[in-house]
Protein backbone atom coordinates (compact mmCIF):
# COMPACT_ATOMS: atom_id res chain seq x y z
CA UNK A 1 0.00 0.00 0.00
CA UNK A 2 0.84 3.68 -0.60
CA UNK A 3 -0.50 5.85 1.97
CA UNK A 4 -1.42 9.08 0.46
CA UNK A 5 -2.52 11.84 3.10
CA UNK A 6 -3.29 15.36 3.51
CA UNK A 7 -0.47 17.63 3.98
CA UNK A 8 -2.70 20.51 5.88
CA UNK A 9 -3.58 17.62 8.24
CA UNK A 10 -0.09 15.56 8.30
CA UNK A 11 3.18 17.42 8.02
CA UNK A 12 5.52 15.39 5.95
CA UNK A 13 8.56 14.35 7.71
CA UNK A 14 10.95 11.38 9.12
CA UNK A 15 11.96 10.15 12.31
CA UNK A 16 14.38 11.88 13.94
CA UNK A 17 14.00 15.29 11.92
CA UNK A 18 13.54 17.89 13.78
CA UNK A 19 11.60 20.13 10.89
CA UNK A 20 9.22 18.54 8.79
CA UNK A 21 7.32 20.27 5.29
CA UNK A 22 3.72 21.79 6.10
CA UNK A 23 1.61 25.22 5.40
CA UNK A 24 0.90 24.78 8.82
CA UNK A 25 3.28 27.69 10.47
CA UNK A 26 1.82 28.62 13.67
CA UNK A 27 -1.17 27.62 15.70
CA UNK A 28 -4.44 27.91 13.56
CA UNK A 29 -1.91 29.51 10.57
CA UNK A 30 -2.08 28.09 7.25
CA UNK A 31 0.03 29.24 4.42
CA UNK A 32 -0.89 29.47 0.85
CA UNK A 33 2.90 27.81 0.45
CA UNK A 34 4.68 24.46 2.09
CA UNK A 35 7.30 26.00 4.03
CA UNK A 36 10.40 23.74 5.96
CA UNK A 37 9.29 24.43 9.10
CA UNK A 38 11.42 23.58 12.19
CA UNK A 39 10.81 22.79 15.87
CA UNK A 40 14.23 23.80 17.61
CA UNK A 41 13.77 26.21 20.11
CA UNK A 42 10.09 26.55 19.18
CA UNK A 43 7.86 26.30 15.99
CA UNK A 44 9.69 28.26 13.59
CA UNK A 45 8.77 28.32 10.00
CA UNK A 46 12.17 28.60 8.12
CA UNK A 47 11.88 28.34 4.32
CA UNK A 48 9.35 29.19 1.92
CA UNK A 49 8.78 26.64 -1.43
CA UNK A 50 6.84 28.31 -4.34
CA UNK A 51 6.45 26.22 -7.86
CA UNK A 52 7.02 29.09 -10.46
CA UNK A 53 3.67 28.10 -11.50
CA UNK A 54 0.54 28.46 -9.42
CA UNK A 55 -2.18 25.72 -9.11
CA UNK A 56 0.51 23.15 -8.48
CA UNK A 57 -1.28 19.89 -7.13
CA UNK A 58 0.32 18.60 -3.76
CA UNK A 59 0.72 14.92 -3.08
CA UNK A 60 2.10 13.32 -0.02
CA UNK A 61 3.42 9.70 0.40
CA UNK A 62 5.60 8.75 3.60
CA UNK A 63 8.40 8.25 0.79
CA UNK A 64 8.11 11.27 -1.26
CA UNK A 65 6.36 14.63 -1.43
CA UNK A 66 5.38 16.34 -5.06
CA UNK A 67 4.07 19.49 -6.53
CA UNK A 68 2.59 18.35 -9.62
CA UNK A 69 1.43 20.61 -12.85
CA UNK A 70 0.38 19.95 -16.38
CA UNK A 71 4.33 22.23 -17.21
CA UNK A 72 5.92 19.71 -15.04
CA UNK A 73 6.64 18.30 -10.99
CA UNK A 74 9.14 18.83 -8.48
CA UNK A 75 9.62 15.79 -5.63
CA UNK A 76 10.97 16.37 -2.31
CA UNK A 77 12.64 13.11 -0.11
CA UNK A 78 14.49 12.70 2.70
CA UNK A 79 17.97 11.21 2.62
CA UNK A 80 18.41 11.49 6.51
CA UNK A 81 16.47 13.04 9.11
CA UNK A 82 18.27 17.18 8.34
CA UNK A 83 18.38 16.19 5.05
CA UNK A 84 15.90 16.58 2.17
CA UNK A 85 16.73 16.17 -1.55
CA UNK A 86 14.52 17.98 -4.30
CA UNK A 87 14.56 17.40 -8.32
CA UNK A 88 12.67 19.09 -10.88
CA UNK A 89 11.26 18.24 -14.19
CA UNK A 90 9.69 21.42 -16.18
CA UNK A 91 8.57 23.23 -12.86
CA UNK A 92 10.83 25.77 -11.65
CA UNK A 93 10.43 26.36 -8.08
CA UNK A 94 11.70 29.54 -5.38
CA UNK A 95 13.42 28.50 -1.99
CA UNK A 96 13.07 31.69 -0.39
CA UNK A 97 13.59 32.56 3.68
CA UNK A 98 9.81 32.74 4.99
CA UNK A 99 11.03 36.21 6.90
CA UNK A 100 11.60 38.94 4.38
CA UNK A 101 12.54 41.01 7.42
CA UNK A 102 16.43 40.88 9.01
CA UNK A 103 17.09 42.86 12.41
CA UNK A 104 19.88 42.00 14.84
CA UNK A 105 17.90 39.52 16.76
CA UNK A 106 15.22 38.30 14.24
CA UNK A 107 15.05 36.83 10.84
CA UNK A 108 17.21 34.92 8.34
CA UNK A 109 20.77 35.98 6.60
CA UNK A 110 21.46 34.00 3.43
CA UNK A 111 25.60 33.88 2.54
CA UNK A 112 27.34 31.64 0.02
CA UNK A 113 29.62 28.84 1.86
CA UNK A 114 33.58 30.29 0.98
CA UNK A 115 34.64 26.49 0.88
CA UNK A 116 31.56 25.23 -1.83
CA UNK A 117 29.69 28.26 -3.09
CA UNK A 118 26.92 26.94 -1.25
CA UNK A 119 23.98 28.60 -0.24
CA UNK A 120 23.41 28.94 3.47
CA UNK A 121 20.40 31.08 4.94
CA UNK A 122 20.89 31.34 9.05
CA UNK A 123 18.08 31.76 11.48
CA UNK A 124 18.08 33.63 14.40
CA UNK A 125 14.45 31.75 15.87
CA UNK A 126 16.10 28.12 15.41
CA UNK A 127 19.77 28.65 16.16
CA UNK A 128 20.70 26.48 13.03
CA UNK A 129 22.00 27.00 9.40
CA UNK A 130 19.96 25.85 6.52
CA UNK A 131 22.17 25.05 3.52
CA UNK A 132 20.89 25.00 0.06
CA UNK A 133 23.70 22.80 -2.39
CA UNK A 134 22.61 22.63 -5.98
CA UNK A 135 23.42 18.84 -7.34
CA UNK A 136 22.49 19.61 -10.83
CA UNK A 137 20.96 22.66 -13.04
CA UNK A 138 22.54 25.86 -14.65
CA UNK A 139 19.08 28.04 -14.76
CA UNK A 140 19.86 29.44 -11.12
CA UNK A 141 19.12 32.77 -9.36
CA UNK A 142 20.59 34.01 -6.51
CA UNK A 143 18.48 37.09 -4.72
CA UNK A 144 19.23 38.43 -1.38
CA UNK A 145 22.76 37.07 -0.27
CA UNK A 146 24.49 39.16 2.33
CA UNK A 147 20.94 41.54 2.11
CA UNK A 148 20.49 43.63 5.43
CA UNK A 149 16.84 45.10 6.41
CA UNK A 150 14.17 43.52 4.51
CA UNK A 151 14.56 41.49 0.92
CA UNK A 152 14.16 38.61 -0.53
CA UNK A 153 16.42 36.38 0.20
CA UNK A 154 16.76 32.84 -1.86
CA UNK A 155 17.35 30.78 -5.00
CA UNK A 156 14.83 30.48 -7.93
CA UNK A 157 15.45 27.23 -9.57
CA UNK A 158 14.31 27.43 -13.46
CA UNK A 159 11.98 24.80 -15.32
CA UNK A 160 15.11 22.43 -15.03
CA UNK A 161 15.92 19.68 -15.13
CA UNK A 162 17.68 20.48 -11.90
CA UNK A 163 18.40 19.04 -8.09
CA UNK A 164 19.43 20.44 -4.50
CA UNK A 165 19.62 18.94 -1.09
CA UNK A 166 18.73 20.91 1.66
CA UNK A 167 20.32 20.54 5.36
CA UNK A 168 19.78 21.81 8.53
CA UNK A 169 22.42 21.72 10.93
CA UNK A 170 23.81 23.70 14.47
CA UNK A 171 27.38 24.82 13.09
CA UNK A 172 29.96 23.96 10.18
CA UNK A 173 30.09 20.76 8.31
CA UNK A 174 32.26 19.80 5.48
CA UNK A 175 30.35 20.41 1.89
CA UNK A 176 27.25 18.68 0.93
CA UNK A 177 27.95 15.41 -0.99
CA UNK A 178 25.26 12.69 -2.07
CA UNK A 179 25.13 8.85 -0.11
CA UNK A 180 22.64 8.22 -2.61
CA UNK A 181 20.50 8.84 -5.73
CA UNK A 182 17.29 10.50 -5.36
CA UNK A 183 15.04 7.03 -6.92
CA UNK A 184 17.71 5.68 -4.06
CA UNK A 185 16.81 7.60 -1.49
CA UNK A 186 12.85 7.34 -1.76
CA UNK A 187 13.12 3.90 -1.91
CA UNK A 188 15.15 3.66 1.35
CA UNK A 189 12.80 6.07 2.87
CA UNK A 190 9.90 4.06 1.80
CA UNK A 191 11.52 0.39 2.71
CA UNK A 192 12.23 2.44 6.78
CA UNK A 193 8.07 3.03 7.19
CA UNK A 194 7.17 -0.38 5.89
CA UNK A 195 9.48 -1.66 8.03
CA UNK A 196 7.82 0.55 10.83
CA UNK A 197 4.07 -0.52 9.82
CA UNK A 198 5.03 -3.92 9.85
CA UNK A 199 6.30 -4.30 13.30
CA UNK A 200 4.13 -1.83 15.08
CA UNK A 201 0.75 -3.02 12.87
CA UNK A 202 1.38 -6.16 10.98
CA UNK A 203 -2.44 -7.01 10.99
CA UNK A 204 -3.16 -4.13 8.44
CA UNK A 205 -4.57 -4.39 5.33
CA UNK A 206 -6.86 -2.69 2.45
CA UNK A 207 -9.48 -2.92 4.53
CA UNK A 208 -7.60 -0.91 7.56
CA UNK A 209 -6.47 2.27 5.94
CA UNK A 210 -6.74 4.08 9.47
CA UNK A 211 -3.59 1.75 10.84
CA UNK A 212 -1.03 2.65 8.04
CA UNK A 213 -2.10 6.33 8.78
CA UNK A 214 -1.94 6.11 12.24
CA UNK A 215 1.73 4.53 11.70
CA UNK A 216 3.01 7.13 9.80
CA UNK A 217 1.66 9.66 11.65
CA UNK A 218 3.96 7.78 15.04
CA UNK A 219 6.55 7.67 12.35
CA UNK A 220 7.02 10.72 11.23
CA UNK A 221 6.75 12.73 14.48
CA UNK A 222 9.60 11.21 16.34
CA UNK A 223 12.37 13.27 16.84
CA UNK A 224 15.94 12.50 18.20
CA UNK A 225 16.89 13.37 21.51
CA UNK A 226 18.11 17.17 21.36
CA UNK A 227 17.78 19.84 23.98
CA UNK A 228 15.52 18.76 27.05
CA UNK A 229 14.24 16.08 24.90
CA UNK A 230 16.50 13.35 26.68
CA UNK A 231 15.42 9.94 24.67
CA UNK A 232 13.80 9.27 20.72
CA UNK A 233 10.79 11.07 21.33
CA UNK A 234 7.50 11.06 19.63
CA UNK A 235 5.81 14.89 19.32
CA UNK A 236 1.90 14.51 19.23
CA UNK A 237 2.40 16.73 16.05
CA UNK A 238 4.84 17.98 13.79
CA UNK A 239 2.18 20.94 13.37
CA UNK A 240 2.19 22.89 16.19
CA UNK A 241 1.55 20.93 19.02
CA UNK A 242 5.24 20.03 18.68
CA UNK A 243 5.67 18.45 22.45
CA UNK A 244 5.46 15.77 24.39
CA UNK A 245 2.80 15.68 26.96
CA UNK A 246 3.08 13.99 30.22
CA UNK A 247 -0.14 11.65 29.77
CA UNK A 248 -0.09 11.51 26.05
CA UNK A 249 3.35 9.94 26.09
CA UNK A 250 1.80 6.64 27.41
CA UNK A 251 -0.85 6.10 24.63
CA UNK A 252 1.86 6.29 22.15
CA UNK A 253 3.72 3.58 24.22
CA UNK A 254 1.16 1.51 23.90
CA UNK A 255 0.79 1.90 20.51
CA UNK A 256 4.74 0.88 19.79
CA UNK A 257 4.84 -1.73 22.11
CA UNK A 258 3.91 -4.44 19.99
CA UNK A 259 7.01 -3.81 17.24
CA UNK A 260 9.15 -1.57 18.59
CA UNK A 261 9.43 -2.31 22.53
CA UNK A 262 12.83 0.63 22.89
CA UNK A 263 11.08 3.27 21.29
CA UNK A 264 7.70 2.10 23.39
CA UNK A 265 9.86 1.89 26.75
CA UNK A 266 11.43 5.92 25.92
CA UNK A 267 7.90 7.42 25.91
CA UNK A 268 6.92 6.11 28.81
CA UNK A 269 10.00 6.89 31.15
CA UNK A 270 10.91 10.24 28.85
CA UNK A 271 8.49 12.67 31.55
CA UNK A 272 9.95 10.97 34.45
CA UNK A 273 13.57 12.43 33.29
CA UNK A 274 12.55 15.83 34.05
CA UNK A 275 10.56 14.62 37.66
CA UNK A 276 10.70 17.38 39.98
CA UNK A 277 11.75 17.15 43.58
CA UNK A 278 8.43 17.14 44.93
CA UNK A 279 7.49 14.28 42.82
CA UNK A 280 6.02 15.85 39.95
CA UNK A 281 6.03 15.94 36.49
CA UNK A 282 6.09 18.42 34.14
CA UNK A 283 3.42 19.20 31.62
CA UNK A 284 5.05 19.44 28.80
CA UNK A 285 8.57 19.01 27.46
CA UNK A 286 9.30 20.71 24.36
CA UNK A 287 12.91 21.23 22.37
CA UNK A 288 14.01 24.27 24.75
CA UNK A 289 11.37 24.22 27.66
CA UNK A 290 9.94 21.83 30.36
CA UNK A 291 6.50 23.39 31.78
CA UNK A 292 5.17 22.43 34.80
CA UNK A 293 2.64 24.80 35.60
CA UNK A 294 -0.43 22.21 34.59
CA UNK A 295 -0.94 18.60 35.79
CA UNK A 296 -1.86 15.97 33.84
CA UNK A 297 -3.78 13.32 34.87
CA UNK A 298 -1.46 10.10 36.79
CA UNK A 299 -2.56 7.62 34.51
CA UNK A 300 0.94 6.44 34.84
CA UNK A 301 0.64 3.09 37.07
CA UNK A 302 -2.28 2.03 34.65
CA UNK A 303 -0.38 2.50 31.70
CA UNK A 304 2.92 0.64 33.12
CA UNK A 305 0.78 -2.45 33.83
CA UNK A 306 -0.59 -2.48 30.19
CA UNK A 307 3.21 -1.86 28.73
CA UNK A 308 4.08 -4.87 31.03
CA UNK A 309 1.93 -6.93 29.42
CA UNK A 310 3.02 -5.98 25.77
CA UNK A 311 7.10 -5.68 26.88
CA UNK A 312 7.23 -8.78 28.91
CA UNK A 313 10.82 -8.80 28.67
CA UNK A 314 11.15 -5.34 30.45
CA UNK A 315 14.59 -5.44 32.61
CA UNK A 316 14.38 -6.19 36.47
CA UNK A 317 16.52 -2.84 37.03
CA UNK A 318 14.57 -0.26 34.47
CA UNK A 319 11.49 -1.96 36.17
CA UNK A 320 12.24 -1.28 39.93
CA UNK A 321 13.28 2.20 38.50
CA UNK A 322 10.27 3.26 36.99
CA UNK A 323 8.38 2.33 40.15
CA UNK A 324 10.98 4.58 42.13
CA UNK A 325 9.63 7.39 39.94
CA UNK A 326 5.82 5.92 40.18
CA UNK A 327 6.09 5.98 44.02
CA UNK A 328 7.38 9.67 44.16
CA UNK A 329 4.58 10.80 41.75
CA UNK A 330 2.17 9.39 43.90
CA UNK A 331 3.36 10.45 47.00
CA UNK A 332 3.24 14.06 44.96
CA UNK A 333 -0.88 13.79 44.33
CA UNK A 334 -0.84 12.52 47.96
CA UNK A 335 0.66 15.02 49.81
CA UNK A 336 0.84 18.15 47.40
CA UNK A 337 -2.03 18.03 45.34
CA UNK A 338 -4.51 16.52 48.50
CA UNK A 339 -6.33 18.63 50.64
CA UNK A 340 -5.56 18.06 54.64
CA UNK A 341 -8.08 15.99 56.20
CA UNK A 342 -10.82 17.12 58.73
CA UNK A 343 -10.48 15.82 62.15
CA UNK A 344 -12.85 16.15 65.80
CA UNK A 345 -11.50 18.71 68.11
CA UNK A 346 -12.03 15.82 70.97
CA UNK A 347 -12.01 12.11 70.50
CA UNK A 348 -13.16 11.17 74.03
CA UNK A 349 -16.83 11.78 73.56
CA UNK A 350 -18.98 12.13 70.66
CA UNK A 351 -20.73 14.63 72.74
CA UNK A 352 -20.21 17.85 75.13
CA UNK A 353 -21.38 18.93 78.17
CA UNK A 354 -24.50 20.65 76.54
CA UNK A 355 -25.23 17.27 74.59
CA UNK A 356 -23.85 18.62 71.06
CA UNK A 357 -21.80 16.83 68.56
CA UNK A 358 -17.95 18.76 68.48
CA UNK A 359 -17.70 20.26 65.57
CA UNK A 360 -14.76 19.27 63.36
CA UNK A 361 -11.65 21.19 62.05
CA UNK A 362 -8.99 20.90 59.59
CA UNK A 363 -5.49 19.59 61.23
CA UNK A 364 -2.82 18.12 58.41
CA UNK A 365 -1.44 14.75 58.66
CA UNK A 366 -4.79 13.39 60.40
CA UNK A 367 -7.62 10.98 59.27
CA UNK A 368 -9.64 11.61 61.41
CA UNK A 369 -13.66 12.92 60.20
CA UNK A 370 -17.00 12.40 60.31
CA UNK A 371 -18.34 8.78 58.83
CA UNK A 372 -20.42 10.44 56.23
CA UNK A 373 -22.00 13.97 55.29
CA UNK A 374 -24.96 13.20 57.46
CA UNK A 375 -22.74 11.97 60.41
CA UNK A 376 -21.55 13.97 63.19
CA UNK A 377 -19.48 11.32 64.68
CA UNK A 378 -16.04 10.98 64.04
CA UNK A 379 -13.96 8.19 62.04
CA UNK A 380 -11.41 6.02 63.94
CA UNK A 381 -8.26 6.87 62.97
CA UNK A 382 -8.27 2.77 61.82
CA UNK A 383 -10.45 3.82 59.49
CA UNK A 384 -9.48 1.79 55.77
CA UNK A 385 -10.28 4.87 54.03
CA UNK A 386 -7.50 6.59 55.87
CA UNK A 387 -3.82 5.88 55.60
CA UNK A 388 -1.89 5.49 58.89
CA UNK A 389 1.55 7.92 58.67
CA UNK A 390 4.72 6.49 57.55
CA UNK A 391 2.74 4.08 55.42
CA UNK A 392 3.91 3.70 52.18
CA UNK A 393 0.99 4.48 49.84
CA UNK A 394 -0.35 1.36 46.76
CA UNK A 395 0.71 2.28 43.05
CA UNK A 396 -1.89 1.26 41.08
CA UNK A 397 -0.84 -1.10 38.45
CA UNK A 398 2.61 -1.68 40.00
CA UNK A 399 2.52 -2.70 43.27
CA UNK A 400 2.99 -6.10 43.12
CA UNK A 401 6.64 -5.00 41.80
CA UNK A 402 7.93 -5.64 45.84
CA UNK A 403 6.86 -9.38 45.88
CA UNK A 404 9.39 -11.24 46.76
CA UNK A 405 11.40 -12.44 43.49
CA UNK A 406 11.05 -16.45 43.77
CA UNK A 407 10.44 -17.58 40.38
CA UNK A 408 13.36 -17.14 38.58
CA UNK A 409 13.03 -14.69 35.33
CA UNK A 410 12.68 -11.36 35.66
CA UNK A 411 8.97 -11.01 34.50
CA UNK A 412 7.53 -13.41 37.32
CA UNK A 413 10.57 -11.97 39.85
CA UNK A 414 8.83 -8.50 40.10
CA UNK A 415 5.22 -10.34 40.58
CA UNK A 416 4.03 -10.12 36.67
Amino acid sequence: MSTVFAIRDIPFSHPGSWFGISPVIAEGTLADDLHLVSHQNGLHAVLRFVPATAGATVTATPARLEWAHDAGRVELTYEAPDTVRLRGAGLGLAVLAAEPTLTPFSGTYLYRDPLDGALVFTNYGTGRRYRITVLTGDDIDVRGAQALGTAERGVVLGAGPWEIAVEEYAGDRPPYRPALGFDEAVKAADARFVAFADAVAPWRDGSTPAAELAAYVLWSATVAPAGFVTRPAVLMSKHWMDKVWSWDHCFNALALAPGRAQLAWDQFRIVFDHQDDAGGLPDSIAHSEVLYNFVKPPIHGWALARLRERLPDLDRAELMSAYAHLVRWTNFWLTVRRAPARTCRTTTTATTAAGTTPPCSTRAGSCRAPTSPRSSSCRPASSPRCRTPGTRPRVPGVDRLRRPASRGAAGAAVGR
